[in-house]
């Protein structure tokens, strides 16, 4: 006791965590025979005594209570290895996960990429099917070219005289029918405006294709081959906005019509294009339209 500081530190770093059973069988007799060794007690004897005395009891009871949460101080450190190891694995499992993620999008980038190199051959082979068959017209024209203008000029005639209704029905598709769906298009035109037409004796061609009317095969298939959709309702439409003065509203929640009428617009002539979005900078391309010829979608 002739170095208390040194006496202190040695309670402070003393290994209360591995006392031997030995030493709390002695502290357990000691206490036994020594009732009065309490705080309250010992202290009129020495405030010192006193401390020590609190120092004794306080590691006699840490270490029962340690040795009765030792087990579940074990218990928890295995469970903590246990789910160390089970993150470690759903780690693993995540990145396996990521890579066959990766791989499908790579797979599914490399068949869309095929997919549309596929429509793309089977738009030029339709266009080498229509340059064959006008090829096989002209030579056997070649040979029999008489019967050829005369069936040319008897089709020419029935032209002639179904020109009026044909335009009527021409000018009535692209003016009243853009927004209804193909089957309601061929219902009206079919069993009511022919019927109209016919009823005022002005004849027209029977049956009626607007595709067949007012397009043009090469044209389609270019426009076919720059992104238009291959159905015969996105054919009409094309038409409808090709030979309307009306801005058209299009409703295109796949952006197919957009990209189309970029992608065509641009072949024509690309420093007219301007893709512009609703707020103010539309607002202000609108106003340059009053002066120069700006195409926006």
């Amino acid at each position: 006791m002739n170095e208390p500081a040194k006496f202190i530190k040695m309670l402070e770093i003393y290994k209360r965590d591995s006392i031997s059973d030995k030493v709390i069988f002695k502290m357990t007799k000691f206490l036994e025979k020594n009732p009065k060794f309490q705080p309250n007690i010992v202290k009129n004897a020495s405030l010192a005594a006193e401390g020590l005395c609190k120092w004794v009891r306080a590691i006699y009871k840490y270490h029962h209570v340690y040795k009765a949460i030792q087990p579940l101080r074990e218990d928890l450190e295995k469970a903590n290895l246990s789910l160390k190891q089970a993150t470690d694995e759903l780690d693993t499992k995540r990145k396996l996960l990521m890579d066959v993620e990766e791989k499908c999008k790579e797979l599914n980038d490399k068949f869309q990429a095929e997919n549309f190199a596929k429509s793309k051959l089977k738009l030029q082979i339709n266009e080498c099917e229509i340059k064959m068959i006008r090829a096989k017209k002209l030579t056997s024209g070649l040979g029999g070219e008489r019967d050829l203008w005369l069936k040319e000029a008897k089709r020419n005639e029935v032209d002639i005289e179904n020109l009026l209704g044909d335009m009527l029905l021409s000018v009535s598709f692209i003016s009243y029918l853009g927004a209804f769906t193909g089957s309601y298009r061929h219902n009206i035109i079919a069993d009511y405006w022919i019927v109209k037409v016919l009823e005022e004796k002005i004849k027209c061609t029977q049956p009626f294709n607007f595709i067949n009317m007012m397009g043009n095969p090469l044209e389609i298939q270019n426009w076919l081959f720059n992104g238009l959709p291959l159905d015969n309702i996105s054919i009409e439409n094309q038409l409808i906005i090709k030979y309307s003065d009306q801005w058209p509203l299009i409703i295109d929640p796949q952006n197919q019509a957009r990209k189309f009428l970029k992608r065509i617009e641009t072949l024509i002539n690309d420093t007219k294009l301007v893709v512009a979005k609703p707020g103010k900078y539309m607002e202000k391309q609108l106003e340059n339209v009053k002066n120069i010829s700006i195409i926006k979608y």
